[in-house]
Formats: C-alpha cells, sequence, structure tokens
C-alpha cells in the first residue's frame, strides 16, 4: 500500500455511510466534523482526518477483515446515532 502524499492527508476523509462511521469511530478515529446534507435533513456526512491508519483500516473493512466485539460495536452505533442526532 502506497503512503499518503501531503494533499492527500490534508484533505479530510468524507462518509455518510453508517457502518463506516461505527466502525472508524469504534476503532478509536476521530470525528473532524459534520455536514448535514441540505436536501435530506436525516442524512449527515463526517470527515475523519486522513492517514496511512486510516486508510488501513478502511481496507480490511471493505475486504472483510476486520473484526468487532458485538456489543461493544453496538454500544458505539448508539453513541454515533447520538452525535449526528445533536450535531448542527
Amino acid at each position: 500500500m502506497k503512503s499518503l502524499n501531503k494533499d492527500e492527508r490534508e484533505t479530510p476523509y468524507r462518509t455518510a455511510d453508517f457502518t463506516v462511521i461505527c466502525a472508524l469511530y469504534y476503532l478509536g478515529f476521530e470525528m473532524d466534523g459534520f455536514e448535514r446534507d441540505a436536501r435530506l435533513q436525516s442524512k449527515v456526512a463526517v470527515y475523519f482526518k486522513k492517514s496511512d491508519e486510516l486508510d488501513a483500516t478502511l481496507q480490511s473493512l471493505w475486504t472483510k477483515q476486520l473484526s468487532v466485539e458485538p456489543l461493544s460495536f453496538l454500544e458505539t452505533t448508539r453513541a454515533v446515532k447520538a452525535r449526528l442526532r445533536d450535531c448542527a
């Protein structure tokens, strides 16, 4: 896997996929910002700071190599829902 160059690192990773948001948050990645969809107010995109570690984690997620503890992940989904509901 190649390392990110300076421009790639400065551009945040943006996703509105709830499962991805929860998995990243569960694994300790901080949410750097939120963006609510102007057309669909219930849809929120989350920004994460890009890094090689984030890219490796996403690769593990997409290739189904990532595993989580189910009850802890369920608690994480509840926490993320609350944060997304309360974001501006």
